[in-house]
């Protein structure tokens, strides 16, 4: 098995192949590319696209679960300056996978913004789709203020 788990998504899947290249045929922007990205690989994977597509009172559902929204808020932030695309297929890899992503790399990347991460109670993720942004909630703040679409307590 291949290092990278998005390209050996890529290369193991032939559908994915073709939409991939489908989506980079139809337009040269590549947060065009992107979003398209977002909504048809989620769509033609069953992917929650946002926390609220996941059905929690299913009996049956994942509660480990998590939407390609908020693991995209969390790839976006730990990796500001990465290509669009491969933070987009990230996420998607990482939901349809189960695989959870590492809240350290989130972490990490705030202290090296020097944020004091002892006060942080929660992340707010907001934007739309693939354009998801998070912002560190600090204890005393009510991330209510925030027009959060997600909050997430950090414990």
């Amino acid at each position: 098995m291949e290092d990278n788990i998005v390209e050996f998504w890529v290369n193991s899947d032939s559908k994915l192949s073709q939409i991939l290249t489908e989506i980079e045929s139809e337009t040269p922007d590549l947060e065009s590319q992107a979003e398209k990205a977002f909504h048809r690989i989620a769509d033609e994977y069953n992917l929650p696209k946002m926390p609220n597509d996941i059905d929690y009172d299913d009996k049956d559902s994942d509660f480990d679960l998590k939407s390609v929204y908020e693991v995209l808020g969390l790839i976006n932030y730990a990796f500001p300056d990465e290509d669009p695309r491969g933070n987009v297929m990230l996420a998607l890899t990482c939901v349809k996978d189960n695989i959870h992503f590492d809240i350290d790399y989130v972490i990490s990347e705030a202290k090296k913004q020097k944020i004091d991460v002892n006060q942080i109670f929660g992340i707010c993720f907001s934007g739309a789709n693939f354009n998801v942004k998070t912002k560190f909630i600090f204890k005393g703040e009510n991330w209510s203020d925030s027009n959060c679409n997600l909050f997430l307590k950090i414990v």
